[in-house]
Parts: C-alpha cells; structure tokens; sequence
C-alpha cells in the first residue's frame, strides 16, 4: 500500500494536503499514519504524474490553499489497485521491536516503565475508538453497525477491525505489565 493509493482514496472530494491529513489522522489511524511533510511533496509528483489536479482556493481561516482534486487517471488508478485483491505488506510496529531487545536495558525496573507508557498508549487508542463507536451506536440505534451507506459501510469494515485489534493490544499490554510483575517479585 503506498500514499499515492490512501490519498487516491481520500479525494474523492477535493481537499486540501491540511485537509488530507486531518481524514487520515481521524478516519485512517487505525491503520496507516503519514506526517504533513509527506504529503505535499506526494501531491506534487501525483499532479506532475496526471493522477490529480489542483488550484488555489480562498480558505475562510487563512491565506489562500491549494486544493487538490482526483483526476479521471487518479480514478482509474486507484479503482485498478483497489481490484488487485488484498495486499499484505510488512507492517513495522517499532515499539515491538523495542519490547524484543529490552532485556538489553538490564533493569526490569525501567523495563516496566516500557511498558506500562505502552499500555497506557494502547488503552487511550482503544478508548478513542470506543467513543466513536459509541456515537456510531447512539447516531444509528438498532442499526448500527450494517445502516451505514455504502461507501461509509466498507470503511466501517476497517474500523471494525481497527477496535478489536485495540482491544486485543491494550489487554496484552496490561498481561504483560502483570507477567513482568510477576517475575520481579
């Protein structure tokens, strides 16, 4: 999965690269993080590249912004990745990577610091899903989670997972905190 596909996806209006980021940043991040500075010069070689236009627009908060706006080239590209079928790529998680060497601090002391700053992390993700989850349940009632429209229905679909993933994290994260105690006793 690259940048060029995710922000493909998110113009389906269009938007800003502040605007990009702030639909990555609430909708996408339970899956896939980018930072602004990526993005722009992504845009720019998407334009150069035909898969997007753009053009400065007067903005109500500020000086004037470049909006961009899929091109029928960017349609076309991202409707051909999206039927390429699921796509497993190397997910890098860093904070495990950390977790495998830290026996190499050589102080479970500091080590529970880890973790209980990683539990801490994980339940505040899971409990960010949760309350919109809840609004999805006050907003929809009896018919949450399948009323959704369909465009809404499919990215539910990775929310779905998205919670439970957080769920799963935040308990292992709390097991582990215990196992760790329980060694140092």
């Amino acid at each position: 999965m690259s940048l060029h596909h995710i922000l493909l996806g998110c113009l389906a209006k269009p938007a800003s690269g502040y605007d990009l980021q702030k639909e990555i940043d609430q909708a996408l991040s339970h899956f896939w993080s980018v930072q602004l500075p990526q993005i722009y010069p992504t845009l720019r070689r998407m334009e150069e590249e035909g898969f997007v236009a753009s053009k400065m627009k007067a903005s109500k908060a500020g000086p004037p912004r470049r909006v961009y706006k899929r091109t029928a080239k960017g349609k076309e590209a991202l409707v051909d990745w999206l039927l390429e079928g699921p796509i497993f790529g190397g997910e890098r998680r860093h904070y495990l990577a950390q977790l495998y060497f830290l026996s190499e601090v050589g102080d479970p002391e500091k080590a529970l610091v880890f973790l209980e700053d990683l539990r801490s992390i994980m339940e505040a993700r899971y409990e960010q899903l949760a309350e919109i989850e809840t609004g999805w349940r006050k907003e929809f009632g009896a018919d949450y989670p399948d009323g959704f429209p369909d465009d809404e229905f499919y990215r539910h679909l990775t929310f779905d997972l998205g919670i439970n993933i957080a769920k799963i994290y935040a308990d292992w994260s709390a097991r582990s905190i215990a196992r760790l105690k329980a060694r140092m006793k």
